[in-house]
């Protein structure tokens, strides 16, 4: 593997991580939004702020090559992994 595929990986991977946490920190704000009071203008705002985010940082990432999207990929998988085990947790 070159320098430049390992960076382009390395790159990916910390972006998915970054992606993935502001992801579901903007989902736990939705839901904790919606939940108590019923509420849906809010949660819907952030719905839109978590697809724009996530839709424009995976296309942006895929104009730079296939390698850095799947690693921004997994990134995001493993960000995913860590919110579901401190949700289990509680």
């Amino acid at each position: 593997m070159s320098m430049a595929l390992l960076v382009q990986a390395v790159a990916g991977l910390a972006g998915g991580l970054a992606l993935g946490a502001v992801y579901f920190a903007l989902l736990g704000r939705s839901v904790a939004l919606a939940a108590p009071t019923g509420t849906r203008g809010r949660a819907l705002i952030f719905f839109g702020l978590r697809l724009s985010l996530a839709a424009g940082a995976l296309w942006l990432t895929a104009q730079a090559s296939g390698l850095a999207l799947i690693a921004m990929l997994a990134g995001f998988l493993l960000a995913r992994g860590v919110v579901l085990r401190r949700v289990r947790e509680g």
